[in-house]
């Protein structure tokens, strides 16, 4: 038995990750009386993208042929080989075939290319747009909440909900932000709190671009909960900071591209590059807020 590789990670792909459990149990067992450690996983398409990054070798079943394109793009990214498995061993005890497969990489026939460089990701409008759909889906449930809150407010003077629904509909906002921020990262394998630095102080950068009227960011509570707590982040500002967000993105990605540097080092637990483009982008933006403040 060939030393070089002791036990692989399989991902076994189809449409939703059910008719293939039975088949990887299989595969496992019978890997396991020759002698072989490894994990054999059942999954579905649309759970693909965050169970391969912890495998070596996806395969994929015939009812996800209609989706290799997608398959091959994720697979590509993280550097992971792909096989395929044939009808046949889904329908009839054989599956001989399928071991085959995962034994060259035991073997050494065929390599399993475990890269130790986090896998980059191209900003593409596709990326952009699921960015924007999974922070949107975020707001949902906070958006659900925060109506909830108020209707509640509207029918009972108990002060403990006036006090939950002022934080809620003034925080909206930052909710927004912070999700924009994190789903940027962990599309394109960025440290999610640098992307959340990144959309965060870009907005406080242009809200508010003057200090006068009610716009004022206010952080002192007053007993007569008069106050106006952050009005900047509160929910009639969201699509104005919905913007911000994305121009940040944007600019984020122009800077990488005209000033390409990689300044990371496995020796530093964080990244030196992103903190150098997200420094950057924010440069900008205090110059964006200087200019706008000789017109406004």
């Amino acid at each position: 038995m060939s030393e070089s590789i002791s036990a692989i990670n399989v991902l076994l792909v189809c449409v939703g990750g059910i008719t293939t459990n039975v088949l990887a149990k299989r595969l496992q067992q019978q890997l396991l009386l020759q002698g072989y450690k490894d994990h054999i996983e059942a999954t579905g398409i649309f759970n693909l993208e965050d169970k391969a990054k912890q495998c070596d070798l996806i395969l994929v079943a015939p009812q996800a042929q209609v989706f290799y394109p997608q398959i091959r793009a994720i697979a590509d990214n993280l550097a992971i080989p792909i096989e395929h498995v044939d009808e046949e061993a889904l329908t009839q005890e054989n599956i001989s075939g399928v071991i085959e497969k995962i034994m060259k990489y035991h073997r050494g026939s065929c390599k399993i290319r475990r890269s130790e460089a986090t896998p980059k990701v191209k900003f593409t409008p596709v990326i952009f747009m699921d960015i924007i759909k999974s922070s949107l889906k975020d707001m949902v449930l906070i958006l659900v909440l925060a109506g909830i809150v108020w209707g509640l407010k509207t029918v009972m003077d108990w002060k403990p909900i006036e006090w939950l629904n002022l934080a809620l509909m003034k925080m909206i906002g930052f909710y927004l932000i912070f999700s924009i921020g994190y789903h940027y990262a962990l599309k394109l394998n960025r440290q999610p709190m640098a992307c959340v630095v990144l959309c965060v102080v870009s907005c406080f950068m242009l809200l508010p671009v003057n200090d006068a009227g009610n716009e004022t960011v206010t952080l002192l509570f007053r007993n007569n909960l008069a106050w106006i707590p952050i009005e900047a982040l509160s929910l009639r500002m969201c699509p104005f900071l919905f913007a911000i967000c994305c121009l940040a993105m944007i600019l984020d990605q122009g800077m990488r591209r005209l000033i390409p540097i990689d300044l990371d080092s496995r020796y530093i637990p964080f990244s030196l590059t992103d903190t150098l483009y997200i420094s950057l982008v924010i440069c900008l933006f205090f110059i964006l807020r200087m200019v706008l403040s000789l017109f406004l």
